[in-house]
């Protein structure tokens, strides 16, 4: 799909984008909050007997050190299990018709890195290389974020109405930056249902680990 909707597209995209956003960081401030499981056994109350001298208690100091490290170690997130990362299928979020192309995303993941290639909307060979790390895994639900750089759009993406920072030098040469949050669903030891959000593109696929 090569055509891009003008009018209100990029503000709707931008929306969207920030809508991801300010889920995230409620997440992390959220997540920074609760107490360690240590601190919550420590601060079980433990009956005192007649005659037991009670202990005295002990005021730690409270520092911002242990929030800001608990937010650096949340975002930097954990590694991600090698596998075959498979997308064929894309939707433009600005598009009036929303019709499903045909990206044929393909890439491998290894030691939470990825490589890979598939064709962009101008219908060209594009190449990206980027970390991934975890944020969330819970009862075979996890949430992952790509960050890296793309190969092969030739600056036009600067001229895509919706891209954040796209009058900048970050979309006007052939190198650009990607980042992209990528939920998933376990259905097997295996296999995982993959759909990626980055900026005016959603794709879909699955993830299969080693």
């Amino acid at each position: 799909m090569k055509d891009f909707e003008p009018g209100l597209a990029p503000y709707l995209s931008i929306r969207v984008s920030l809508k991801f956003a300010v889920i995230l960081i409620l997440f992390v401030v959220f997540y920074v909050s609760l107490p360690p499981k240590e601190a919550l056994a420590q601060d079980a109350v433990t009956p005192v007997e007649a005659g037991e001298s009670i202990p005295p208690v002990q005021v730690t100091k409270d520092s911002g050190d242990s929030a800001t490290s608990s937010v650096l170690k949340f975002v930097y997130g954990k590694s991600v299990r090698d596998g075959i990362l498979i997308l064929p299928y894309g939707i433009h979020t600005q598009t009036k018709s929303k019709s499903i192309a045909h990206n044929n995303c393909f890439g491998l993941v290894y030691n939470s890195f990825s490589v890979g290639t598939f064709i962009n909307s101008f219908h060209e060979r594009t190449w990206y290389l980027v970390a991934i790390r975890n944020l969330i895994a819970y009862h075979g639900f996890g949430l992952d974020y790509f960050a890296g750089v793309l190969y092969g759009y030739k600056g036009k993406l600067a001229t895509v109405s919706g891209v954040p920072f796209r009058n900048s030098f970050l979309f006007k040469h052939n190198f650009n930056p990607i980042l992209s949050l990528d939920t998933w669903y376990e259905l097997t030891d295996h296999i995982q249902l993959q759909v990626t959000y980055t900026p005016l593109v959603v794709l879909g696929g699955i993830k299969y680990n080693f």
